[in-house]
């Protein structure tokens, strides 16, 4: 009997492990009766209904436009600001400023200086003389020298004639030496034009022909005039320039020979040589510089 009910409750407790097992593994097919195993019987039941998905709420959020420190939310941790080391000052030490001693070279320029000047001059010059009784016109050679920015010191030869178109019979030829200040209102550079003064000697060693071409005779006297005036140098570069001057001159010493053995009605246009007689001397000149 004992062994009858032990075997008994071992099938019963097998039967009901089968069952669980078979509910667990077993599709959900409604209600009926499903055979399970060599051993009892099993119910199928309706498979409860799905859990529903987790619902998604989505907030939409409105940027708040308000720029003010107070609608900020406040930070839980506000960032924490470092403290500025505070520089020592120190105190100025006072040095002696350094001197440069080093020379200053001046910048080379297209109108130059007085050290980059040329000083000589040589120019070819065309004088025209008038006095009230006739005139004189001829030619020759300049030197000039200039030896400050503003001073300068000239020499000239010339030979002038008198005008053989207005007395074709008698003519007057001056061989002239004269030797010049020259002081430029400002200085003298390579370029630009230059305007001056200018006083001096001029020697003249003055011929009368009786006839033109009758070059053994003549009557010779000599005479000396000072010359005062002004001109302008156009400088065109370092190497060239032009010149224009206008000068008085008044005879204060010689031989007042007159016309000398010239007949009185053949003297048209050929001047005299009276001591106190006076002047107007014209000069163009082309000088080269060097």
């Amino acid at each position: 009997m004992k062994k009858l009910i032990a075997l008994t409750t071992f099938i019963l407790g097998i039967t009901t492990f089968q069952i669980n097992h078979v509910q667990a593994q077993s599709p959900c097919t409604g209600i009926g009766i499903l055979g399970v195993g060599p051993f009892g019987i099993g119910i199928a039941m309706d498979c409860p209904p799905p859990e529903p998905p987790p619902a998604v709420v989505v907030i939409k959020r409105h940027r708040d436009r308000c720029r003010k420190p107070s609608c900020r939310p406040e930070r839980r941790h506000p960032r924490r600001r470092h403290r500025r080391r505070r520089r020592r000052r120190r105190r100025p030490v006072y040095r002696e400023p350094v001197v440069d001693n080093t020379p200053v070279v001046e910048a080379p320029s297209e109108i130059g200086n007085y050290s980059q000047m040329r000083r000589w001059s040589l120019a070819a010059i065309f004088d025209s003389s008038s006095f009230d009784d006739g005139g004189l016109a001829g030619g020759g050679i300049a030197a000039q020298f200039m030896f400050s920015p503003n001073w300068a010191i000239e020499g000239t030869y010339t030979t002038l004639t008198s005008c053989t178109n207005c007395n074709e019979y008698v003519q007057r030829i001056d061989s002239r030496v004269s030797t010049s200040m020259l002081y430029y209102l400002k200085p003298l550079r390579n370029r630009g034009i230059f305007f001056y003064a200018k006083a001096g000697l001029l020697f003249s060693a003055i011929y009368f022909e009786p006839e033109t071409g009758a070059t053994d005779m003549y009557d010779q006297t000599e005479s000396v005039a000072t010359e005062l005036g002004g001109g302008l140098r156009w400088k065109l570069s370092d190497l060239l320039s032009l010149n224009f001057e206008t000068t008085v001159m008044q005879t204060v010493g010689g031989e007042d020979i007159g016309h000398g053995t010239i007949n009185p009605n053949q003297t048209l246009g050929v001047p005299d040589s009276a001591i106190d007689k006076t002047g107007i001397n014209i000069r163009f000149g082309l000088a080269i510089h060097f």
